[in-house]
């Protein structure tokens, strides 16, 4: 995919399955929005449209020019949802007419493709938080209502011993080892995927008073609140495989679609092809998971994953040991 000057004329060009598709337009930023919503159109299995110009207030073209503020930790976090707000609303849907009625058909279409609760409200919410941007740039009147659906609590997939190693195995063999060590770094931190992203070298500390030797600080989190983690052995292994790249950011060679590109080869290689659940965020799911199934009690769970309330901590707590005979034993001992 690529933009380049033609005389007075800017090319586009989108590469797709050993074709091409090539157009002229008189400014870069339309040759630039063709290329968006043409790839967009061929990952959703729709024709590219004969579309020579774009409208400001367009969702696709509004994402595309301003993901950077809409998303500040994480510009690529809408791109899963891309083709199937595209598929639903079009190459040319005005921000002004997703109304209320039009989400709640968006999502019985979604319902209709099988998707699972929690991938429903994730790609409400990308169109949440373009909605609320156009509300504060005063492009629409008022917000449409968003009916996010209710997530079954206590459900959360996360991997097994075997399936983690099989997973690093898998991405090694392909010889994505820079993948392999940053899943690995993913799953011994409990990071978000773009968490690590922000890592530069100063970021690194001495941990002291304890035999760790490392901690990283996630300067750029989900709330917004600098996160510090402690690296175990396996989380300090993948830190100094990338370290020794010398890249100003530490996991710079780390791109979410790519990543993505290989994480599906390996899930369908797995076996995991129809499991929802199976996405890199389970990493992260892991991690909370096994935190509390060692007995780590909640509130310290919630500080190492940084999350906001305690009610998304809950939702593990079902996992943690039942000694509720040493409860029944500490009673006892006012009843002698």
């Amino acid at each position: 995919m690529s933009v380049r000057q033609r005389g007075h004329k800017w090319q586009a060009e989108v590469c797709w399955q050993n074709e091409r598709f090539r157009r002229t337009f008189d400014t870069k930023e339309a040759a630039e929005y063709y290329n968006l919503i043409a790839l967009i159109a061929l990952r959703a299995g729709e024709p590219i449209p004969d579309k020579t110009d774009f409208s400001s207030y367009e969702l696709v073209w509004i994402i595309h020019k301003y993901r950077n503020i809409i998303w500040p930790e994480n510009p690529d976090r809408p791109n899963d949802s891309m083709a199937r707000l595209y598929g639903f609303f079009g190459p040319a849907c005005h921000i002004q007419d997703i109304s209320t009625k039009r989400l709640l058909e968006f999502k019985i279409h979604l319902k209709g493709l099988g998707l699972a609760s929690g991938t429903v409200n994730r790609k409400y919410a990308v169109i949440s938080k373009v909605l609320k941007f156009a509300h504060r740039m005063e492009w629409i009147d008022k917000m449409p209502f968003i009916d996010r659906d209710k997530e079954p609590k206590g459900l959360k997939r996360y991997l097994t011993q075997d399936e983690e190693t099989e997973i690093l195995q898998l991405f090694h063999r392909w010889g994505c080892h820079h993948f392999a060590e940053y899943t690995k770094f993913l799953l011994y931190t409990g990071a978000r995927f773009s968490e690590p992203l922000h890592l530069a070298k100063n970021h690194v500390i001495s941990y002291e008073n304890s035999g760790l030797q490392k901690a990283v600080i996630f300067p750029k989190t989900k709330n917004g609140h600098p996160r510090t983690i402690p690296l175990t052995k396996e989380a300090e292994e993948a830190l100094n495989y990338f370290l020794s790249k010398g890249d100003k950011y530490i996991f710079s060679s780390v791109k979410y679609n790519s990543y993505r590109h290989v994480w599906d080869r390996v899930r369908e290689h797995m076996g995991h092809a129809n499991d929802r659940l199976f996405t890199p965020h389970i990493l992260r799911h892991t991690c909370a998971s096994r935190l509390v199934q060692s007995g780590v009690d909640l509130k310290r769970v919630q500080e190492w994953m940084g999350h906001t309330t305690f009610h998304t901590t809950l939702r593990y707590a079902h996992l943690a040991p039942r000694d509720l005979e040493v409860a029944a034993a500490a009673l006892q001992k006012f009843g002698d």
